[in-house]
């Protein structure tokens, strides 16, 4: 069986979230991480609480083509949140998912 990571924070960090947006190479067979860095258009950046209600949007910064990121304040609420990234490339819309764990932390 796979295990699968997630990134945990404590209360009140704050994290840099980051997205990676690609032309998709002209080859269906090919692997869509080879294709071109490509910046989108209409990028936003949703945060979503365990039970899926956004809880803070954004529209990133762009760092350099195809590759933008966002700085999040943890909740001061434990629990697993979702990242969800919305653009548009090429006339249609890409997004990319991930999620995080937030933690109390004692000394």
């Amino acid at each position: 069986m796979a295990t699968t990571t997630i990134d945990t924070y404590f209360t009140g960090d704050t994290a840099t979230f980051e997205a990676t947006f690609r032309d998709l190479p002209e080859d269906p067979e090919a692997d869509p991480e080879t294709g071109a860095l490509i910046d989108p258009s209409a990028v936003t950046i949703t945060i979503y609480d365990a039970d899926l209600v956004p809880i803070e949007t954004g529209s990133g910064d762009n760092q350099s083509t195809g590759v933008y990121a966002y700085d999040y304040t943890m909740s001061d609420e434990p629990g697993i949140y979702y990242i969800e990234w919305k653009g548009i490339v090429n006339g249609k819309p890409e997004i990319k998912r991930d999620k995080f764990k937030v933690k109390f932390y004692v000394a």
